[in-house]
């Protein structure tokens, strides 16, 4: 899995993550800025899952279905 290493980073910026999101929340709320919608995938195109966060195609979360 590929992630980003946001517990190191948010030590040497401390209050930027909520400044950022004082700033978003408001958008969100009004609808002036969409959430992304998480990407689902059946069990069987795992593979596929996990090419779209190597090749950074996906928006969002990625979730596999199991059921």
């Amino acid at each position: 899995m590929i992630g980003a290493g946001w517990g190191a980073w948010t030590f040497s910026h401390p209050g930027y993550l909520q400044e950022q999101w004082a700033e978003l929340q408001p958008l969100l709320a009004s609808g002036a800025v969409a959430a992304p919608q998480p990407e689902v995938y059946p069990l069987e195109q795992a593979a596929q899952a996990i090419a779209s966060l190597e090749n950074r195609s996906a928006k969002g979360k990625v979730v596999l279905k199991l059921r």
